[in-house]
């Protein structure tokens, strides 16, 4: 930081006003020495002040011609006729040089006097010369007695001239100092009036600016003060909020999980989805809320995004399926799958724009491209394009639409729902992420999304290529979408393998008697004939017992595990077809027994139980009865405190030694973080210092979790209760 940079503006003020003083005072005394120097030298005078009639070179050649004053009077008569002519010569040329310059000027009375005298003895000179050609030696030697006489007299005269000339430079010299003083008072007067001034306009300047800064201090004292409210509320509705909304869908999931006719099962499944659209807004609502007040933050940790772009493809493409709109994922430009960004909010990301595409998509598909480009060693960036057939955008609506409650139908009669913030949420994700978004659409024909975010490449990378050995392997897809075949094949292709496809069943049986292919993967839903029959007749031939079967379901239709492997059947995995999918249907290509056991494959069914002790401590009856049921499916069954005490009196008084601590945080008489506290403390005995303790809350703003976990609670559940989320917990603690 400079010298000036470290002070403040009251000080800049002073010594600028400081220095335009000193300014003033150097400039009046460098001019005052200037004009003393000025008037020491009469060449300056003459060189910079005044035009002389006479320059000091002529007077000092007047002088010179004088000679005559240096001869005696009795020599006076022997003068030489070539001196006197000389003498003449010189007295000519002066004269009429002077005379030229007086009649080029402008005269006032005493110089036109003068240069009449001048000019009248001039013609005598004249007229004498005229007359010396013939004159005799007395007639010449008065002419040179007229001559001295009269030059002289112009002598004389000249000098006299001068003299006059020299007041007159003087008296100019007075009056152009008088000018030049006036000037340098008027000046240092008008420099000091502005300094003044100046001095006065900064003292006002230095009170605006306070007052100006005691505004901002209150302004930002009030906007603080605002955010916080603005936060507390947030907190409490959140709260509010998710606390009915975990015993809605809490006792919707157990009624679901119970027996009940069609009919039932069908309104109880409206009512789960009614209540999961609804948490959805309320969960939009509130990240909009945390991405204004700048409560959104990212978590960065390594991830494998192949995987995680298969996870989500999988998990949404159920509701792309049940409209018939198939949806690809295309991952093939990822070769390194590791990296380090936040994963949770990149599926957010995609949530948004893929939930869109299905909404506004009825038939056709929905692809989503991801490319990973690599900057250097550590940075890249990650690029997503998701495309639909879908109804499209109008050119219009284009530049409005990550505008926030912004929508392109929001007529009351519109067709689909929404609030207009999920894609405001994802560009301010974007933005956090030092990324951007581009959006093109053809109207009535589909859009085209893509997004471009900044990702670090981990150390713990590697290539995402099979553990089996394909090089070379000749694969025949089966599969009457195009699309889904292009993609398929071009990530096989990447690996090295041979590839050749059909769009039906006659035209699969006419390859596979042309080929002698190592590996088959069929589309079960085909025009003609379905996959499972088609896997038949190719099993049911010896002469392609060698070739690999996979059957690619929908998530809709899974398939009977024990069915397809009792046809012969290697692998089935639903579409859309992913990285571990396909890893695990090459992997049939090193078996050793002819078929494998597709139902291994398959996700474990059976839920996993616990023989442990549970303390549920929470104040809301319909979330104890919520919990338990879900715990129930576990084989637990938790003991129930209302509140923080009565949660401390059981752990000092029960028999039971409880392995796990379920912990509501808003509670009555004493809440779950105090609570917490006082059983680190040893507050209930030093059997439950280190017992996990998961909060389970409806709290879920910014800063919850961390609150929790400086609390000492162990981990984090939010309220409404997931179920997966709530078995990955038991598994982890218990």
């Amino acid at each position: 930081m400079s010298f000036l940079d470290r002070l403040t503006l009251n000080a800049k003020l002073n010594l600028l006003i400081l220095m335009t003083t000193l300014s003033i005072l150097i400039i009046t005394a460098v001019s005052f020495y200037i004009r003393l120097e000025d008037r020491d030298t009469v060449d300056h005078i003459y060189k910079n002040h005044v035009t002389p009639l006479v320059t000091l070179e002529e007077i000092k050649d007047i002088y010179n011609i004088n000679i005559l004053d240096t001869i005696n009077e009795e020599r006076l008569g022997n003068i030489s006729k070539e001196d006197a002519f000389e003498v003449l010569k010189l007295a000519k040329e002066i004269l009429g040089k002077k005379w030229n310059q007086f009649g080029l000027k402008e005269m006032d009375d005493d110089e036109k006097e003068l240069f009449a005298y001048s000019k009248r003895e001039y013609v005598k000179i004249i007229n004498i010369l005229r007359a010396d050609e013939h004159a005799s030696e007395k007639k010449y030697a008065q002419n040179i007695l007229e001559l001295k006489d009269i030059i002289s007299h112009a002598n004389i005269e000249l000098n006299e001239y001068i003299k006059f000339q020299l007041e007159l430079a003087y008296k100019e010299k007075l009056r152009s100092d008088h000018k030049y003083m006036k000037f340098i008072v008027y000046a240092s007067f008008f420099i000091l009036l502005m300094a003044a001034l100046f001095y006065l306009f900064s003292l006002k300047i230095k009170n605006n600016i306070k007052t100006l800064s005691n505004e901002l201090i209150e302004a930002k004292e009030i906007a603080e003060d605002s955010v916080k409210s603005k936060s507390k509320f947030l907190a409490s509705m959140s709260h509010d909020i998710r606390t009915p909304m975990n015993g809605v869908i809490g006792m919707l999931g157990l009624l679901m999980n119970s027996k009940l006719d069609d009919t039932q099962r069908h309104q109880a499944t409206l009512a789960q989805s009614s209540a999961k659209a609804l948490l959805s807004l309320i969960n939009d609502i509130l990240d909009f809320s945390k991405v204004e007040a700048g409560k959104m933050d990212l978590e960065y940790i390594d991830f494998n995004i192949r995987d995680e772009l298969g996870d989500f493809a999988e998990s949404i493409a159920f509701r792309a399926q049940e409209k018939g709109v198939e949806l690809v994922l295309d991952v093939t430009d990822i070769d390194r799958s590791i990296i380090n960004a936040d994963p949770g909010r990149i599926r957010q990301i995609l949530s948004n724009i893929v939930g869109n595409s299905i909404k506004f998509t009825s038939q056709g598909f929905i692809s989503i491209k991801a490319t990973l480009n690599p900057i250097n060693y550590t940075d890249a960036r990650l690029i997503i394009e998701m495309s639909d057939s879908g109804i499209g955008i109008p050119e219009d609506k284009i530049a409005t639409l990550f505008d926030s409650f912004s929508q392109v139908d929001a007529s009351t009669t519109r067709k689909y729902g929404g609030t207009g913030l999920g894609l405001a949420i994802v560009q301010k994700l974007i933005d956090l992420m030092d990324g951007k978004i581009d959006v093109k659409s053809d109207f009535g024909k589909g859009s085209i999304f893509s997004i471009d975010i900044a990702v670090n490449l981990s150390q713990n990378t590697s290539l995402a290529v099979p553990k089996t050995f394909v090089k070379d392997k000749k694969v025949l897809i089966i599969d009457s979408s195009k699309l889904s075949i292009g993609v398929i094949q071009k990530q096989l292709e990447h690996w090295g393998m041979k590839i050749d496809s059909a769009t039906n069943s006659k035209e699969a049986l006419l390859k596979l008697e042309e080929g002698n292919f190592d590996i088959t993967f069929i589309d079960m839903v085909m025009p003609t004939m379905k996959g499972e029959e088609l896997a038949e007749i190719i099993r049911n031939n010896p002469k392609y017992d060698k070739i690999k079967i996979i059957i690619m379901t929908s998530l809709i239709d899974r398939g009977d595990a024990p069915h397809y492997a009792d046809i012969g059947i290697d692998r089935f995995f639903p579409k859309p077809a992913t990285t571990k999918d396909l890893f695990s249907a090459l992997a049939t290509l090193s078996a050793t027994q002819e078929t494998i056991d597709v139902a291994s494959a398959e996700k474990d069914e059976n839920e996993p139980t616990f023989e442990k002790n549970i303390l549920l401590v929470e104040d809301n009856l319909t979330n104890q009865l919520v919990a338990n049921g879900m715990l129930e499916d576990f084989g637990l069954e938790a003991d129930i405190a209302n509140n923080g005490i009565e949660a401390l009196d059981i752990l000092n008084k029960s028999n039971k030694k409880y392995d796990l601590i379920f912990m509501d945080c808003q509670m009555p008489e004493l809440d779950g973080y105090d609570t917490t506290k006082a059983i680190r403390a040893e507050e209930a005995g030093d059997i439950y210092t280190k017992i996990p303790i998961v909060a389970m809350t409806a709290n879920a703003m910014h800063g919850d979790q961390e609150k929790c976990k400086s609390a000492g609670m162990s981990d984090y559940l939010a309220k409404p209760i997931d179920r997966e989320l709530l078995k990955n917990i038991l598994i982890k603690w218990l």
